[in-house]
C-alpha cells in the first residue's frame, strides 16, 4: 500500500511546467512538514535573511488561535509554493518552499505538534508552480501581501528593493 503523503509530495514535485501562463496550477494536500517556510532553516547554503523569499514575518510567535481555527475548520486559502532545488532535502533534490502561506503553513506545523495521538488533522492545501521563476515568485509574494493589513511598510519596501535589485 502507497503512503499517501509520500505519493502526494511525490506528485507535487513531479509537476511539469505549465503551458501557459494562464493556467492553473494544481493543488496538492500535504502535510505541512513537508514545504519549507525560508527563514525557519538555511536553504540551499543562503543564509535566510538573504533569499529572496525571506519574509520577517516568519519569526513572529506562533498564532494559536489561528492554528486552532485550522484544526476546527480545515485551511480555506490555499498556500502557494514553489518548487526549487535544494540537494540536501532528499533523493529529488527538490523542495517546494513557501511564496504565500507562510503563518497558516507554521500554524498548522503547530496543530500537528501538539495534536493527540490518532487526531483527524487537515493538510495543506499547496497550489504548486514548477515554472515560476525566483523573480516571478517575489513578485507574487509582494502583490499578494500589499492585499494584507499586517504586512509593515518596511517589509513592502524591503520587497520592492529586492524586485527592483533582481530587475
Amino acid at each position: 500500500m502507497t503512503d499517501v503523503r509520500t505519493s502526494n509530495f511525490a506528485a507535487a514535485l513531479a509537476v511539469a511546467p505549465a503551458a501557459g501562463i494562464n493556467e492553473k496550477p494544481p493543488v496538492f494536500f500535504l502535510h505541512p512538514d513537508d514545504v519549507m517556510v525560508v527563514g525557519e532553516s538555511e536553504f540551499n547554503g543562503i543564509v535566510a535573511i538573504k533569499h529572496p523569499l525571506y519574509d520577517k514575518r516568519v519569526k513572529l510567535p506562533i498564532d494559536r488561535d489561528l492554528s486552532r481555527d485550522l484544526g476546527q475548520n480545515g485551511v480555506g486559502v490555499n498556500v502557494v509554493g514553489l518548487v526549487m532545488d535544494d540537494p540536501r532535502k532528499d533523493a529529488t533534490g527538490k523542495v517546494i518552499a513557501v511564496v504565500d502561506g507562510r503563518q497558516r503553513t507554521r500554524a498548522l506545523r503547530y496543530l500537528y505538534a501538539n495534536a493527540v495521538e490518532g487526531a483527524d488533522l487537515p493538510l495543506l492545501p499547496v497550489e504548486v508552480h514548477a515554472s515560476m521563476n525566483e523573480d516571478d515568485a517575489i513578485d507574487l509574494s509582494v502583490r499578494l501581501n500589499l492585499k494584507r493589513q499586517d504586512e509593515v511598510t518596511s517589509g513592502i519596501a524591503h520587497k520592492v528593493a529586492l524586485l527592483t535589485e533582481r530587475g
